[in-house]
């Protein structure tokens, strides 16, 4: 069972991963073809940060943008305030119609649940240090 639950993840790694391949960009073959795409593409401001050279006077130039940049979604939010407020009427229809005791039951069958499949995931992958340290333990000797 637990060679299945790995062969499941591993076919979903392999997946993702080939997905995620296919919607990125096509990558440099070689280190310095990737340094020189990452040198054309670095603003100076950006190598400056990076080595630790920045003044007061830009970290709070950042800062202030970051909170403007705040405020605006926050005043951008404020149109679909009436639209969130009749999604919580709906959740208290929801109250109402199948009561508070279906609701926590739910609530807590999902829960339940969640931990199930957490320890589920933690039973599968269980052996896999003690599988690296083999594998280690091998490839050195």
């Amino acid at each position: 069972m637990r060679r299945f639950f790995l062969a499941i993840a591993t076919a979903l790694i392999i997946a993702a991963s080939a997905l995620s391949a296919q919607a990125q960009s096509p990558q440099p073959r070689t280190i310095e073809g990737w340094l020189k795409a990452q040198a054309e593409h670095a603003p100076a401001a950006n190598d400056r940060a990076m080595a630790g050279e920045t003044s007061d006077q830009e970290r709070m130039a950042a800062g202030l943008d970051t909170t403007r940049e705040f405020l605006r979604d926050l005043v951008a939010a404020i149109p679909r305030l009436p639209s969130e407020f009749g999604r919580v009427s709906t959740f208290a229809n929801d109250f109402r119609e199948r009561g508070v005791l279906s609701l926590l039951f739910l609530l807590a069958a999902f829960v339940v649940l969640g931990c199930g499949l957490e320890w589920l995931l933690w039973w599968a992958t269980a052996s896999f240090p003690m599988q690296c340290l083999m594998l280690r333990s091998s490839s050195s000797s």
